[in-house]
């Protein structure tokens, strides 16, 4: 599985549509590879990451049209989180990451 997490820096971008870069990984039955750090470059951000043959993104906050975006993509994707990229995966990957209750950006529409 790849994943990709919305981030500035070492971050979780506030918003998914706002992240300058996404963190990517490879995770093969729990263990996770490398890091890789891609951008899309203006590039439209859902075909961009289904390219990179992205399996699940993890994000701030997101809105309808984005998410519908992912989900077009054959994209999963796990909103309304914050903190550190690091401690965002392992939480994630270790069950305990939790979401926002409300994680839709409106303000993207």
């Amino acid at each position: 599985m790849i994943i990709a997490l919305a981030c500035e820096g070492e971050q979780v971008s506030e918003r998914f549509v706002r992240a300058s870069e996404f963190a990517v990984y490879e995770v093969d039955f729990g263990r996770v590879g490398g890091r890789s750090t891609v951008i899309p470059g203006g590039r439209e951000t859902a075909p961009f990451l289904r390219e990179c043959k992205v399996d699940l993104v993890i994000c701030g906050r997101i809105g309808r049209g984005s998410r519908q975006r992912l989900m077009d993509e054959g994209i999963k994707f796990f909103g309304g989180v914050s903190g550190p990229v690091e401690r965002v995966l392992s939480a994630y990957l270790d069950g305990s990451l939790e979401a926002a209750g409300d994680f839709n950006d409106y303000e993207e529409e």
